[in-house]
């Protein structure tokens, strides 16, 4: 290896502020291959600093800080719709011959498709580019482009080829439908959910932490997802991203003074467990057993405060519906 080194001064661009119109003072640092291997081609690299660099020893401290490339952390993060020549929702590239390293951990990838080729791929990298999974991501896909990006196989991913009915895009706890194609909150995809009767749908929601906000206020009843709890008239799957560490999963919690449940199947009367909810004959049982009382309230399906017909017709009218939580936290 050579290397040579010099001080130069950077021109500020035409029409800069006159707070930044002085030169930019830096060195420049030039280092090659003398004798590359036969058939490659010569590395070379020209980097700039702030650092002086008045001796050897001060470039080789350069180049050695270059050669710890930094690793581009991808965490806790959502790649949704995109659609591409490359299809990619991350792609690694790039002309060096020690290129950046990408990490990714704890992401929600979903519905990232190729349109112009006939594969369909979320993460891509051309050969001088690296993406490595860290595992706890959720994705639609397990398999990649031609240059060998890593499968979603790692440690607590959860691959699922038929992918979600829904994905959540937004923290807000809102109830716009209007804007859905944008942002979507857990709210509203629930919402969607519940239009399309008797078919079991999947929500898949990123390691954010979603807080309801949009509490029950001075309604007498509850039975509507636009708010107080998060109301299930329907067959659902939620899914979140757990990675051991309630910072980074997906985590859900009301607003702070608000006392609620969060989720809510309704008719579903016998509190068997967020694990698999159902509405069968148990939960019958438990609003004959109660019926007319005013203080066990568990066939409350209305939160009218008193059990009586119209929580009966609830728990008709859901009968055989289904819900199971998986990944997230309830704070």
């Amino acid at each position: 290896m050579a290397d040579s080194c010099a001080p130069v001064q950077i021109r500020p661009s035409k029409g800069t502020s006159s707070k930044a119109s002085q030169p930019l003072k830096v060195w420049v640092v030039r280092v090659w291959e003398i004798d590359p291997p036969e058939g490659q081609e010569r590395l070379e690299w020209i980097l700039l600093t702030n650092e002086p660099v008045t001796s050897f020893t001060a470039a080789y401290r350069v180049v050695e800080w270059y050669e710890c490339r930094w690793i581009i952390e991808v965490i806790n993060s959502l790649f949704v719709n995109n659609q591409a020549q490359t299809g990619s929702a991350i792609r690694s590239t790039g002309i060096s011959t020690n290129p950046a390293t990408t990490v990714i951990s704890g992401t929600l990838f979903a519905d990232n498709d190729n349109t112009i080729a006939a594969d369909v791929r979320h993460l891509f990298h051309d050969g001088a580019g690296s993406i490595t999974s860290w595992g706890n991501n959720l994705s639609d896909q397990a398999g990649y482009g031609p240059a060998g990006a890593p499968n979603l196989n790692q440690t607590n991913d959860h691959v699922d080829t038929n992918g979600p009915d829904h994905v959540v895009t937004s923290m807000a706890d809102t109830f716009d439908h209007a804007d859905d194609n944008r942002t979507l909150s857990l709210r509203e995809a629930i919402d969607l959910a519940n239009l399309d009767e008797d078919t079991l749908e999947e929500i898949w929601a990123p390691a954010w932490n979603f807080v309801l906000t949009r509490d029950r206020g001075t309604h007498p009843t509850d039975t509507n997802v636009g708010y107080g709890d998060l109301d299930i008239s329907d067959k659902l799957i939620v899914r979140g991203i757990s990675t051991g560490t309630p910072e980074t999963s997906t985590r859900r919690q009301w607003r702070l003074g608000v006392i609620d449940k969060q989720f809510e199947l309704l008719g579903d009367y016998d509190e068997n467990g967020l694990a698999f909810e159902d509405v069968d004959g148990r939960d019958y049982l438990i609003y004959q057993q109660t019926f007319g009382s005013t203080t066990d309230l568990r066939a409350d399906g209305n939160d009218d405060g008193i059990i009586n017909g119209l929580d009966g017709a609830i728990g008709s009218e859901n009968y055989g519906n289904t819900f199971q939580l998986f990944d997230v936290l309830l704070v």
